[in-house]
C-alpha cells in the first residue's frame, strides 16, 4: 500500500530572493559593520583613496602638458624642385601655438592647391613637431609659353618655371595650345595619349627623347637626341611604336635622319 505524505508549499531561501532581487549584497567585519565604511575611516582606506587622487592628479597633469605644449619646429619632407619657403611660411604662424589644435587637415588642402604638389600630409610628431610630407609632381617635359618656359608633368598639368639644372636635360614639348593657364582640352588629350603609348610600349629609344612635336596629329615628330626623327600619327602611335620597338635593334638609324611609320608595315628611312 503506497501512503502519502503531504508537504508544504514550495518556498525559497532569503538569500536566493535577496539575490533575484537584484539587490547588492552588504559585506561585513567581524564587527557587523560594512568593509567599504571601515575602509573609508580607517588607514588603509585613506591610502587607497590618496593614491586614486595620485592617480587622478597624473592622468590630469600629462593631458594638461599636451593640450598647452606649444609647437616648437616645422619639418618639410619630400621638396625638391620646388621651393619650401611658401610651405613653412604658411605653417609660421603655428610655432608658439598649441600643438595639439593645429589644423593639420587645413594645411593639406591650402597646399594641395599648389600645382608642385600632387600630395601632402601633414602631422604632429613627438617633440612639438609638425612635419610635412610632400610628393612634387614630376616634369616630364619643358615648354615656351609666350616668353617665358613652362614644364609638363606626366598628367599635362602646367608646372611653374624651375630654375634646377635638371630642367635643362628636359625634353622639349612644341604645338600645344595654351588657354587659361593651362592646355586646352584638345592639346591636353593629344599629349596625355602620346604619353600613354611611349609608355605602353617601352619604346627604350624614347628614354632619349629631345623634342616632341605635336603640331600636326597626322605628323608626330620625336627627334632623339642623336637628331633621329621618328614620325608617327597620334591616332595610331601605339600600334606604330610597338611595331618598331620589335625591329628597332635590327634598323641601321645612323646613316637615316628621319624614320617614318606611318606606312603600316613599312618603315620608311629617309
Amino acid at each position: 500500500m503506497t501512503r502519502l505524505r503531504k508537504i508544504g508549499p514550495m518556498t525559497t531561501p532569503k538569500r536566493d530572493l535577496a539575490r533575484r532581487s537584484g539587490r547588492a549584497r552588504i559585506l561585513r567585519g567581524t564587527d557587523g559593520r560594512p568593509v567599504r565604511a571601515r575602509r573609508l575611516k580607517e588607514p588603509a582606506g585613506l591610502k587607497v583613496k590618496l593614491l586614486r587622487f595620485g592617480l587622478v592628479l597624473l592622468v590630469f597633469g600629462f593631458f594638461a602638458s599636451i593640450w598647452t605644449r606649444p609647437v616648437q619646429q616645422i619639418e618639410v619632407q619630400g621638396v625638391w624642385l620646388s621651393s619650401s619657403s611658401f610651405i613653412t611660411a604658411m605653417l609660421e604662424p603655428e610655432l608658439g601655438r598649441r600643438w595639439v589644435t593645429t589644423p593639420t587637415r587645413a594645411f593639406e588642402e591650402q597646399l594641395a592647391r599648389d600645382p608642385w604638389i600632387d600630395e601632402v600630409q601633414v602631422m604632429r610628431a613627438p617633440g612639438s613637431r609638425l612635419i610635412v610630407r610632400v610628393q612634387e609632381a614630376e616634369p616630364v617635359f619643358r615648354m615656351d609659353v609666350g616668353e617665358g618656359r613652362r614644364l609638363l608633368d606626366r598628367d599635362g598639368d602646367l608646372l611653374p618655371e624651375c630654375t634646377d639644372l635638371f630642367v635643362e636635360s628636359l625634353p622639349v614639348v612644341k604645338g600645344l595650345e595654351v588657354e587659361d593657364g593651362r592646355l586646352s582640352k584638345e592639346s591636353h588629350d593629344q599629349y596625355v595619349s602620346l604619353l600613354r603609348a611611349l609608355d605602353e610600349t617601352g619604346w627604350i629609344w624614347s628614354q632619349g627623347l629631345a623634342l616632341l612635336d605635336l603640331g600636326d596629329p597626322r605628323e608626330v615628330v620625336l627627334r632623339s637626341r642623336d637628331e633621329v626623327e621618328v614620325v608617327v600619327a597620334l591616332g595610331e602611335a601605339l600600334d606604330q611604336l610597338d611595331d618598331a620597338n620589335q625591329v628597332w635593334h635590327r634598323l641601321d638609324t645612323e646613316g637615316p635622319t628621319r624614320v617614318d611609320l606611318r606606312f603600316g608595315n613599312q618603315i620608311v628611312l629617309s
